[in-house]
């Protein structure tokens, strides 16, 4: 009897001690558990922490690359300004000054010789001041003209016209100059080709083309207007079998930064602003220009109007 209370005693203490480390062991565990929880807490806010910083960093850099973007678009903005503002200089400077001279010359050779002059000689004084007073009016024009431009005054309100009819229209205002130099206009563009294009753009591009195209064909040559429509707009050519221009001389002609103006066939004078006038209209039409030419073999000038952008006030 003793013996087996022994054994129970010892049974129930070795119980006990089971229970105990059992309560330990769970105890130990959910406390590992607890600080296992704990720590993926703490990874969980590290990490999200690290999210956030990288998301910053990344923005920054975004930020940092968005500014040095603007900064390079605001240099080229001063660049293209401040060749403007050259140009300009240049144009009072050169194109001005020497229309003027030579129109104040013919003056006073008219005024200091006039008794003692033949006729012939002072008719051909006052053509000479006819000249020059027609070439700074066009001069003038052309300033007007870029100065609205600079200043984003040019609104554009495109319409419906007819292409072949507008272009008529344009060529008959150089009919009697190309009739003088036996140069056959040709417009191959279809008569029920229509386009919504600002009229007085578009007219005032046809215009410099045109008038271009003549001054730069010999006698007896061929200017030809035509058209392409696509999905994307509408292209209008102007082909000439003048003169041509040369690769060195192409790069320039459009550049505000860049004098380049030469005499015609015929000595016909030019201001040197026309075609930046034209570049400078169809861009902001949302359009292009571009040419292609060799030395003797003409040129071919090729403006392209886009279908979107219509109805826009450019700012």
């Amino acid at each position: 009897m003793e013996q087996y209370f022994l054994n129970s005693i010892h049974f129930e203490i070795t119980l006990a001690l089971i229970s105990v480390l059992l309560i330990s062991f769970l105890l130990v565990l959910l406390n590992i558990l607890k600080r296992r929880k704990k720590i993926e807490q703490d990874l969980n806010i590290r990490l999200e922490q690290l999210n956030i910083l990288n998301e910053n960093l990344m923005e920054e850099i975004r930020l940092r690359k968005e500014a040095e973007k603007k900064l390079i678009e605001y240099t080229e903005e001063l660049k293209n300004i401040n060749a403007t503002k050259d140009r300009f200089y240049s144009v009072i400077s050169h194109d001005l000054k020497n229309p003027f001279q030579g129109l104040l010359s013919y003056a006073d050779l008219l005024y200091e010789d006039f008794d003692s002059l033949p006729d012939d000689t002072k008719k051909e004084i006052v053509k000479g001041i006819k000249n020059q007073s027609k070439n700074i009016y066009k001069l003038l024009l052309n300033l007007l003209e870029w100065t609205k431009l600079q200043s984003n005054k040019i609104k554009i309100e495109p319409i419906r016209i007819n292409l072949r009819n507008k272009v008529d229209e344009i060529l008959n205002l150089h009919d009697a100059n190309a009739v003088r130099k036996n140069i056959k206009l040709k417009n191959e563009i279809d008569p029920n080709a229509v386009a919504y294009v600002d009229d007085y753009i578009l007219s005032s591009v046809l215009n410099n083309l045109i008038s271009n195209a003549i001054k730069f064909t010999k006698e007896g040559g061929t200017v030809t207007i035509n058209s392409f429509f696509s999905s994307d707009g509408v292209e209008i050519i102007v082909h000439d079998t003048g003169v041509g221009i040369s690769s060195e001389d192409i790069q320039k002609l459009f550049k505000p930064d860049s004098h380049f103006s030469t005499k015609g066939t015929n000595s016909e004078i030019g201001t040197g602003m026309g075609l930046l006038l034209c570049k400078e209209m169809v861009e902001k039409h949302g359009g292009s220009i571009s040419v292609e030419s060799k030395l003797n073999e003409g040129s071919i000038f090729k403006v392209f109007f886009p279908i979107k952008n219509y109805n826009v006030l450019l700012k």
